[in-house]
């Protein structure tokens, strides 16, 4: 795997849209450094959060350009145990576009059922490709 991005986040808003579901929210991050504005769904049994609330995150992209469903997770194991919350999904959309003569790209991951999508005009995201497996990694900055 391959380190694209890595910054600190701040939760700038939690269920803009209202809930839909009851053990997800979708919550709304802003890079500090990178000006990546990320939202995604977490999963609330496993990862709480509140508005205003500090996050170190990480994506990966996985090298290989078909993800194997029967890839050997195990190997990475000890890795992800730093992490808080992790996630493994696949690139399903892929659109840029212009303001004020800047490119944006805004990228949309599917991790089976839970949604990410990602505006930045981060030049590092921009290689990621259509169909490629990433990787997230949050965890709480103390």
């Amino acid at each position: 795997h391959i380190l694209v991005s890595s910054d600190i986040y701040r939760v700038i808003s939690k269920n803009p849209e209202g809930r839909r579901f009851e053990k997800v929210s979708r919550i709304i991050l802003q890079s500090f450094v990178l000006d990546i504005e990320i939202w995604i769904d977490i999963n609330n049994d496993l990862f709480n959060f509140s508005v205003g609330q500090v996050l170190s995150i990480s994506i990966f992209n996985f090298t290989c350009n078909k993800f194997k469903k029967n890839i050997d997770l195990t190997k990475f194991r000890g890795y992800f145990n730093k992490y808080d919350y992790v996630m493994i999904g696949k690139i399903f959309n892929k659109k840029n576009f212009k303001i004020n003569k800047i490119i944006y790209t805004n990228i949309f991951v599917s991790f089976g059922g839970l949604l990410m999508k990602i505006c930045t005009k981060y030049s590092n995201l921009h290689r990621i490709s259509l169909g490629s497996m990433i990787c997230i990694t949050i965890c709480e900055t103390k």
